[in-house]
């Protein structure tokens, strides 16, 4: 996809200007589709398994029912924009739009993978017989969101200038405007680690076939995101509206983790809040190590291509610093990573 999207942009940017994107999109997806229908059709075979299209009905009620509960988060950055457009200016409606979409890469890129990843093991143990299996999973999971997000968090909050710099700040969106984005982004940032703890949980309601209970709880989120948003959107302009969706996400985690008590029987437990709260001291040390190094070494730099070395270098510096700290005070989440990455590899030798 992405190999085709570049192709159709240095082929046909020149006649088609920026419509070569969206072509490009275009043809990578039908390729994508292709590919996809050939692999299914050889491992499926569904000609040998067409049944009554009456079977066929359930499953299209359950797929579109994940479908509207899905849309549900992509209408928060549209009530964003209709509030921003009504109480505020263009400038702030684009630097809504561009720091939602800059928070959301950590949790699209490893907390949606870990879910997707995680699933098939949710509905197996989904059954009254693995029910421990199930709770035992889940308080796992916590952990390991946890263990993954915080210092992910503290990273983009602390250094959110010099993100947004190296991922926007060209041609017309200026050093302005990167002042402007950085408020909100900070905000995002802020309550990414509830938003991704709850973006996992809802694999529960999925695979235990909940979802009318779900989509009464989002719905609900849904509404505090409307309410807090035209609280907060006269005092703190467009940074309201992004903490406007910051409490929707912590409120989310709270009601799902209490639903889930009561609907499922998962609790986090003691040993959970235990592990989150030895998670402090090695994150507030990678802080304190992150705001030394940048007083030794300041990140801020002329250029983009050294701003951009010089965040490698403090993160790789800072995420060495909290695993080792991490193994330092006995969490269990370092050991199980380090143990599946080499039972990985020592599988992968075996297949060799």
């Amino acid at each position: 996809l992405n190999a085709t999207l570049l192709v159709a942009l240095f082929v046909m940017y020149q006649s088609h200007g920026i419509s070569a994107l969206a072509i490009g999109w275009l043809a990578g997806t039908g390729l994508l589709f292709l590919y996809n229908a050939l692999v299914i059709w050889r491992v499926v075979r569904p000609g040998r398994h067409m049944g009554s299209p009456a079977a066929l009905t359930p499953f299209m009620k359950l797929v579109l029912s994940v479908a509207l509960l899905e849309m549900i988060a992509f209408v928060y950055p549209t009530v964003d924009r209709a509030l921003a457009a009504r109480y505020l200016g263009d400038g702030q409606i684009a630097a809504l739009r561009y720091s939602f979409f800059l928070s959301q890469l950590p949790p699209g890129l490893l907390v949606v993978t870990f879910s997707l990843a995680s699933f098939p093991w949710i509905s197996d143990y989904s059954v009254p017989s693995a029910k421990d299996k199930l709770l035992a999973l889940y308080r796992q999971s916590l952990g390991l969101v946890a263990f993954t997000m915080l210092p992910i968090v503290c990273g983009m909050i602390l250094f959110a200038p010099e993100i947004v710099r190296v991922a926007f700040q060209r041609g017309a969106f200026d050093v302005v405007s990167t002042q402007l984005t950085t408020g909100p982004f900070v905000v995002y940032s802020a309550g990414l680690l509830f938003y991704s703890v709850y973006i996992y949980q809802m694999r529960y309601y999925y695979a235990g076939k909940l979802i009318l209970r779900l989509g009464i709880i989002l719905a609900s989120t849904f509404a505090i995101k409307v309410v807090a948003s035209l609280l907060l959107v006269g005092a703190f302009e467009h940074e309201g509206l992004a903490l406007g969706t910051a409490v929707a996400w912590v409120a989310g985690l709270v009601i799902l983790t209490v639903d889930l008590g009561r609907a499922l029987g998962l609790t986090p437990g003691r040993d959970t809040a235990l592990g989150l709260a030895r998670l402090l001291p090695a994150t507030t040390l990678t802080v304190g190590f992150w705001l030394a190094l940048n007083y030794v070494w300041p990140i801020a730099s002329e250029t983009t291509l050294e701003l951009i070395a010089k965040l490698v270098v403090h993160g790789l510096a800072g995420a060495l610093l909290y695993f080792g700290l991490t193994f330092f005070f006995g969490l269990s989440e370092p050991h199980r990573v380090v143990r599946a990455i080499r039972d990985k590899f020592r599988s992968y030798g075996a297949r060799r």
